[in-house]
């Protein structure tokens, strides 16, 4: 056993007390920002910014740098990124707000990395599956090493589930409206893998054979899934549980329209086809 040490401050990577002191420090944060989200250090302020009204952002980075000052943590400018995300046809040259942290400019970027999913200013997600295909590919040439080695296909198949398709599906339930051409092209990684295994077989006897399903089926049945896990959540802190939410039908008026909304409806009704495909609309 070794001596003991005396630290000046904080404590020994890899100890219980650690994540629990940690979440002491900085867990008042998410009760003082309500429009923010946090998973342990990882922090994401949001703010939607109406029409002909200013950016509080600088502020809200400000107070949270502040926040981090007082308890001995200093913000990593460098690891700090921007997005925006504008759909109007006209651009102001003001809409771009330049952030600082301790000082220095934070980097504006199109798209950037949170909690192992890759966000995008135009909300679409091929940046994602790009970034996912090229981590699957390179493990792909693993499997043909070791099919060259004499692997069974059986156990070539188990390497795939575990290593390679658990990649392609992480967190698919946020990303799975994606457009079929991106379907497809994750599809062909398991097709390859498959072809490797089995290099006489077919895609679709492969997948028999191997006891496998489609990719898109797959996201399929763990959005299915996901939607009824909301479900049986009933916290008021799930948000995603207000998009299910059913608005009671309200009548202004004593005369029948055609089309009249008074029946109670969800709030997804009124919003546009790119959030009708979402996953908690699309799978309810």
């Amino acid at each position: 056993m070794s001596s003991w040490k005396k630290t000046n401050g904080g404590l020994p990577q890899g100890t219980k007390l650690g994540p629990l002191l940690f979440a002491v420090l900085i867990n008042s944060l998410l009760k003082n920002w309500p429009s923010r989200i946090k998973f342990v250090d990882d922090t994401s302020a949001l703010e939607i910014i109406p029409r002909f009204s200013s950016s509080l952002m600088p502020l809200v980075v400000n107070e949270i740098s502040d926040y981090a000052l007082e308890r001995g943590i200093e913000l990593n400018y460098k690891k700090c990124k921007q997005m925006l995300i504008n759909f109007l046809k006209y651009k102001g040259s003001d809409d771009e707000i330049p952030i600082y942290v301790s000082g220095k400019p934070v980097e504006t970027v199109s798209s950037f990395k949170l909690l192992g999913v890759w966000m995008s200013n135009d909300l679409s997600w091929n940046t994602h599956v790009d970034m996912v295909l090229k981590k699957a590919n390179s493990r792909l040439y693993a499997l043909r090493l070791l099919k060259k080695a004499g692997l069974q296909a059986s156990d070539i198949v188990q390497i795939y589930i575990s290593f390679i398709r658990s990649r392609i599906e992480y967190a698919s339930p946020v990303w799975s409206s994606i457009p079929k051409s991106l379907s497809d092209i994750l599809e062909s990684v398991q097709k390859r893998a498959l072809r490797i295994a089995y290099p006489d077989l077919l895609y679709d006897e492969a997948l028999e054979i191997s006891n496998l399903q489609y990719l898109s089926t797959r996201r399929d049945i763990s959005c299915k899934k996901f939607v009824e896990s909301l479900r049986r959540d009933v916290s008021s802190y799930n948000p995603l549980t207000q998009i299910m939410e059913i608005r009671p039908g309200v009548k202004t008026h004593d005369y029948d329209l055609r089309n009249d909304r008074t029946a109670e409806q969800p709030l997804w009704s009124e919003t546009t086809e790119r959030l009708k495909n979402f996953v908690t609309r699309k799978y309810y």
